[in-house]
């Protein structure tokens, strides 16, 4: 008898592991993409993207985030990825697997005007100029062999822009980078305005 309660006992503990397992593992995959503030330090301000997943939606939100708020952000995983201390940030280099996403729109004293880092590329992407300007502007249409966009992508796209885009920030004042997959469909845009000094990006 002794032996047959003991045994219950450890099935019912089983079964309340898996149920507190299964519950965590569906409340993390319907948790709505969270960015939230950490603090502000003498050239930039620090967000923490907790739960970041290199999906759609949660990138999405990240360029919807930095759109909506001007200046230098960097974006870290974790609270830990980063220490402070009398006003001097110091990021922790040695977890790579965290993400972290850099967005720079100095003032125009600056001498590069904007610098996005949201990955560092682990394959490379090929690139190619399918409309180099319409009606006029500055407005390229490069094409990728890839089927739904990921930070690898969308940083060597960032890298490959900046390669080209010299030229067209010293002669034009508005201009558009967009991003179409094997299937010419539109995933992303940037757009540049004042020869550069301010950019937006958006993902379709």
């Amino acid at each position: 008898m002794k032996k047959i309660i003991i045994s219950l006992f450890v099935v019912i503990c089983l079964i309340a592991i898996a149920f507190a397992i299964r519950n965590t593992l569906y409340n993390r995959s319907n948790k709505e993409p969270h960015i939230y503030h950490l603090q502000d330090v003498y050239n930039c301000t620090y967000y923490v993207y907790p739960e970041f997943r290199d999906e759609y939606s949660y990138i999405k939100y990240l360029f919807d985030f930095s759109n909506e708020h001007p200046g230098t952000l960097v974006i870290v995983g974790n609270e830990n990825d980063v220490s402070f201390e009398d006003g001097i940030d110091y990021i922790n280099e040695s977890n790579r697997k965290n993400p972290y996403f850099f967005f720079s729109r100095p003032d125009s004293s600056a001498l590069c005007y904007e610098r996005i880092r949201v990955s560092f590329p682990q394959k490379k992407i090929d690139f190619r100029i399918i409309t180099d300007s319409v009606n006029n502007i500055e407005r390229k249409k490069i094409k990728a062999d890839f089927e739904n966009i990921n930070v690898n992508i969308l940083q060597n796209f960032f890298d490959y822009s900046s390669d080209i885009d010299y030229k067209s920030r010293k002669s034009n004042n508005y201009y558009i980078y967009e991003l179409y997959n094997h299937s010419d469909i539109l995933f992303f845009k940037q757009m540049y305005t004042d020869y550069g000094k301010y950019f937006t990006v958006k993902i379709y």
